[in-house]
């Protein structure tokens, strides 16, 4: 159902994207609904459960027992969990704004669009599932925004849990729309996949303009700086070491993965960040839309050859 979601999202988006949008001006028209479910399932008493079961019957499988309900409702670290979140998110109403403003503008670059319903709630910590967009729903996971320094995350790697906090979680959500918006790319040159992340980050500027570039990356003032102080030498790499029409997978994990830093196999590993290939990406096509008069639709089926050809992107010396 969810890949169904996802076809069908991708193919309006394509068909909505027909003219490049103000990135600035928007009137909000979108009011999100939102269902603070943590705050009710870690609140109520076992007798509270049918009520609340039939409140949100998605969040409840059939074949799973009120006894596991009951236990988990009841155990000790989610609980814990629970009352930091509450701290970090005593309301949603900040939140709430930002996705009333992301949603909005989604929506107009994509009239048919319908904001999901927003679903908060605790995962124990599943970071692979801090955002879950599911059509009708999105949920979102509050305990993995509880803030870089939280002693829940001792034992994360901190180039994960530098993200884990409240002013991310818009750009998480965003960045689920933004893998909708641009179309699966099939090919295996390392200049295809730095330009298809190149295009979600484009997107996520027409999305969340208000963010900054480093945010949106999930890189640090610091690492942000570092990439563009080195883009000069960086690309000389590239391009010396012939891997930008290179096919060797190994590259998309050196550049392209979230990773705590790059891999150059030199001393200046020790100082990257990691995914410096999608920073590049990112401003090839940033580059290719100001030297070009072009729909963003139109610029979204281009491949990676033409992209950076028509860019004209030389990195800042």
């Amino acid at each position: 159902m969810n890949k169904l979601c996802a076809f069908l999202c991708v193919g309006v988006l394509l068909i909505s994207c027909k003219e490049n949008k103000p990135a600035q001006s928007i009137t909000i028209t979108e009011d999100v609904e939102v269902l603070r479910f943590e705050q009710e399932f870690y609140t109520i008493t076992p007798e509270g459960l049918p009520e609340l079961k039939e409140k949100a019957p998605f969040l409840f499988p059939k074949q799973v027992a009120d006894s596991v309900w009951i236990a988990k409702m009841n155990n000790k670290d989610e609980k814990a969990l629970f009352a930091k979140s509450q701290v970090v998110f005593p309301d949603f109403n900040a939140e709430k704004a930002a996705l009333d403003l992301l949603f909005s503008r989604i929506k107009l670059y994509n009239p048919n669009f319908v904001s999901p319903k927003v679903i908060t709630l605790i995962t124990d910590l599943d970071y692979k599932s801090n955002v879950v967009y599911a059509g009708d729903y999105l949920f979102v996971a509050l305990d993995m925004y509880l803030g870089d320094s939280s002693e829940v995350y001792s034992d994360f790697p901190l180039y994960l849990k530098q993200n884990y906090r409240k002013e991310h979680l818009v750009v998480d959500v965003v960045d689920k729309f933004a893998n909708l918006a641009v179309p699966e790319n099939t090919r295996r040159q390392f200049l295809d996949k730095m330009v298809y992340e190149g295009k979600k980050l484009y997107m996520m500027d027409q999305f969340l303009p208000m963010v900054s570039k480093e945010e949106k990356m999930g890189y640090t003032a610091e690492q942000w700086n570092w990439v563009a102080d080195n883009q000069t030498n960086i690309w000389s790499y590239f391009v010396e070491q012939k891997m930008l029409y290179s096919t060797d997978a190994k590259l998309g994990l050196r550049f392209i993965a979230n990773a705590p830093f790059s891999k150059f196999y030199n001393q200046s590993d020790k100082d990257s960040p990691g995914r410096v290939g999608v920073w590049f990406g990112a401003e090839i096509v940033r580059a290719y839309m100001r030297n070009n008069k072009t729909s963003i639709k139109s610029m979204l089926m281009l491949n990676a050859d033409t992209i950076l050809k028509d860019s004209k992107y030389k990195p800042k010396k």
